[in-house]
């Protein structure tokens, strides 16, 4: 059974009031790009489950570059566990409007891509 835009509406307040990051990912998607708001919603938990995946393990996840082309990628947040001391700037990971930064495991750098182009995560890889 599919949501109605009012149950929509909640749950997207309900991840906003418990999360900073989210409740800027939502005033980017709603004020920046002015997506149907099931389209806002769906990416919203898509990016939420990659922020919780991210905060302890190596997360394997596909969005689209600047260019077009697909990029997979392998990236982290957790900085205690999996990031080298030395690979955490000061003042930890810089976010600018409207990205996700994640620590690259194969590149050993931290990287950003814009949140409107996360198209999946693989649930199915670990490590």
């Amino acid at each position: 059974m599919a949501m109605s835009q009012q149950d929509i509406r909640a749950s997207i307040q309900t991840l906003c009031e418990r999360d900073n990051e989210m409740r800027a990912v939502y005033v980017h998607l709603d004020q920046m790009l002015d997506w149907p708001i099931n389209e806002t919603f769906q990416l919203m938990i898509l990016l939420d489950e990659l922020k919780k995946r991210m905060k302890d393990d190596v997360v394997h996840f596909t969005f689209k570059k600047k260019d077009g082309s697909i990029r997979q990628a392998y990236g982290t947040r957790a900085n205690d566990v999996l990031i080298h001391r030395d690979s955490v700037p000061d003042g930890g990971q810089k976010q600018s409007r409207g990205t996700f930064p994640y620590f690259d495991i194969e590149r050993q750098a931290w990287r950003c891509f814009k949140i409107e182009t996360l198209m999946d995560i693989d649930r199915g890889y670990t490590i």
